[in-house]
């Protein structure tokens, strides 16, 4: 999408059992590879014959794709449901959070973290060694290696940023206690919205707790940031002169969305005093390396999302920022830092209002955009009355649709997560984008156009 000329500026056990999909037994096949240390566990199941099979498609080689295809993540039909989907660069590994036991051994019912490899089929179980009720809203570095995520560890919310390659993980707060206690929850506020930058150098967040950086008297949901391996934290909702925002309210710093390098940070926030705006919530990009803050548009906005390197910000708003926009419905922009120029990616194939976009994931060379939307003018064919995924390149196209385009019986309600020009994951209630998916529940699926 080339962006129009406008001024207007805008996340251990191992056991015998039979594979998923397969007639394998694990201890015959190897198939359950089990990494321990005495603070991390991680369960790996890799299966060749698992590639490929309704439980877990292998992502399709360009060279093989016969075209638009849509998989799911999980096991079609098995019981429990999917969500959350974060997705690698090159759309590779994708994270979720899911009540499905994707490995045997796993039968609490409850809500973990898993990432799947899609071109090898291996499928990881990331969860730290205690006493854990719910995994959720996970984020991936572009490697699959690092994955930030929450956890309710002893009664309490933890961010937790796992290695799975070095079997590691370390709960994100200050003052931990050897035990996995969360002393922002212990104050009152849980941390939210993990996000690790692409690099998995750099770990964002958001919390109400006062006790993170000295001088946060404010009282609100503020944004933090800190190095994979710890260190010292940074808050990130503050002016270029350091200035905490104020206001009445939550006024909450939130939406944060990282570049690659950990660098530059995307969020929304209604607090004055962080950029010279009007009232009301406003999207705003945080430059760590020159420690300022400016906003991305003047007019009311939310739900960023930036571009690796930090020149693109796609953002949702009601104010029109283009000619033609006239539906007075929110709307899913994206705006060029370097030059300026703004375009929309909502844009209706026939005029009149149809109706809101928003929640938009941009590619990491910010010439994609994915979204969600209930307008049933953004693409021809379009009768389901149900909320969609849409991805807008140089066109438009339909991401939550079976493969050979058949249009989703169900919504999705939440965000997508767009990997590249081609690769999105989203969330669907639908039971038709897959074969055999009669689990009557959301499931994370990934189209490929």
């Amino acid at each position: 999408m080339q962006p129009s000329s406008g001024r207007s500026r805008h996340v251990a056990r191992s056991e015998t059992h039979r594979c998923h999909g397969s007639g394998m037994n694990q201890s015959e096949t190897g198939c359950v590879t089990t990494v321990m240390t005495a603070q991390f566990v991680t369960r790996i199941l890799t299966c060749a014959a698992l590639i490929g099979t309704a439980g877990f498609a292998a992502a399709p080689s360009a060279s093989h794709a016969a075209g638009p295809t849509t998989s799911i993540v999980g096991a079609a039909g098995a019981v429990g449901a999917s969500s959350s989907p974060s997705i690698s660069a090159d759309g590779r590994f994708v994270a979720i959070s899911t009540t499905q036991p994707l490995i045997p051994s796993d039968t609490d019912g409850l809500a973990d973290v898993y990432v799947t490899d899609r071109a090898t089929g291996a499928v990881t179980l990331v969860q730290p060694a205690s006493s854990v009720l719910v995994n959720s809203a996970p984020d991936i570095s572009d490697d699959g290696a690092r994955v930030v995520f929450l956890s309710r560890i002893g009664g309490l919310t933890a961010l937790v940023a796992a290695d799975t390659t070095a079997g590691t993980f370390r709960v994100v707060s200050t003052d931990i206690p050897p035990h996995l206690t969360d002393p922002a929850a212990a104050h009152g506020s849980a941390p939210a919205e993990p996000q690790i930058s692409g690099d998995g150098s750099t770990i964002v967040f958001t919390s109400r707790s006062n006790t993170i950086v000295v001088g946060d008297t404010n009282g609100r949901r503020d944004l933090f940031a800190q190095a994979f391996g710890g260190g010292p934290y940074e808050r990130l909702s503050v002016s270029s002169s350091g200035v905490q925002g104020s206001g009445t309210g939550d006024d909450a710093a939130m939406h944060p969305s990282v570049s690659v390098n950990g660098q530059a940070v995307a969020f929304s926030s209604a607090a004055s005093g962080l950029a010279p705006v009007g009232l009301g919530e406003h999207v705003y990009l945080r430059n760590r390396t020159t420690s300022t803050t400016s906003a991305v548009i003047t007019a009311a906005a939310t739900d960023p999302s930036l571009s690796a390197d930090a020149r693109f910000v796609a953002l949702t708003t009601t104010v029109s920022l283009a000619a033609g926009d006239r539906n007075g419905v929110n709307d899913v922009y994206v705006v060029d830092l370097k030059s300026g120029a703004v375009a929309r990616a909502s844009t209706p194939t026939t005029t009149g209002a149809a109706g809101a976009s928003d929640q938009p994931s941009i590619s990491p060379d910010g010439s994609t955009v994915a979204f969600r939307s209930a307008a049933a003018n953004l693409v021809a064919g379009d009768s389901n009355s149900l909320t969609d995924i849409f991805v807008r390149g140089t066109t438009t196209v339909r991401a939550s649709v079976a493969t050979g385009g058949v249009q989703a019986q169900g919504g999705s309600s939440s965000a997508p997560a767009l990997a590249n020009l081609r690769t999105v994951a989203f969330t669907s209630d639908a039971v038709n984008l897959v074969v055999g998916d009669s689990n009557g529940a959301s499931d994370v699926f990934v189209f490929i156009d």
